[in-house]
């Protein structure tokens, strides 16, 4: 028995598979490398667009998915089951997407402005409507909230972030959270800590000191 397996034992985790473990592996064993590359690249591809119309933001008018080459998606495998995964960026609303022209979406709060409200209930409703129109706009995940603390001035996206108190910042990102997921779209937090500028965004790396032993380092924080 290795080091590792006898640790896991040790703490109990290494108990036996479960079924979507076992699910995962058989997948896995019938993919390529270049599946496997595919998968896990977020790559948006042709086939991965949407069908039917939806009202574009700017004119307003009706529409078909144009390809947008920085669009988020993970297009599925069919004979495998696996399906199509599109994302959508969250902020003060739905942006971005799949499509070469945003949608129209509802404009609200900033999450600053929301946290400053104080009202959990009235942020998870706020959630609610960002999760219809994510799932009217057939992605299945919604890339937010964000809840990185705002400790500077200079933060580039201050707006996304609910302000300086951690307390708060988990209470209305929870509240976002369950409004969002109540609509059957999943939401991916991001931007936890060290994203503080964003000057040079590509260039620089946050190297965050905290009490106990190491350091935490966010590569390409931003």
């Amino acid at each position: 028995m290795s080091m590792l397996a006898g640790t896991l034992l040790s703490f109990g985790l290494a108990a036996d598979p479960s079924p979507h473990q076992l699910f995962a592996d058989s997948l896995l064993s019938q993919m390529t490398l270049e599946q496997k590359i595919q998968q896990i690249g977020n790559l948006p591809e042709a086939e991965s667009l949407p069908l039917g119309q939806y009202r574009a933001g700017g004119s307003g008018t009706l529409r078909e998915c144009g390809f947008s080459a920085v669009g988020r998606s993970i297009t599925g495998i069919p004979w495998l089951g696996i399906p199509t995964v599109r994302q959508i960026n969250g902020g003060n609303g739905i942006r971005g997407g799949s499509c070469s022209q945003e949608p129209v979406m509802t404009g609200g709060p900033s999450m600053t402005l929301a946290a400053a409200s104080f009202d959990p209930p009235r942020v998870e409703a706020w959630g609610e409507v960002v999760g219809i129109e994510a799932f009217s706009f057939a992605s299945q995940v919604l890339l937010g909230p964000a809840l990185n603390l705002i400790r500077t001035p200079y933060a580039g996206r201050a707006q996304e972030y609910p302000g300086e108190d951690p307390f708060l910042a988990g209470m209305v990102g929870a509240a976002q959270v369950r409004g969002i997921q109540s609509q059957g779209v999943q939401a991916q937090l991001k931007h936890f800590v060290g994203n503080e500028h964003e000057f040079q965004r590509e260039r620089w790396t946050a190297v965050v000191l905290y009490s106990g032993a190491g350091i935490l380092m966010d590569p390409l924080a931003g």
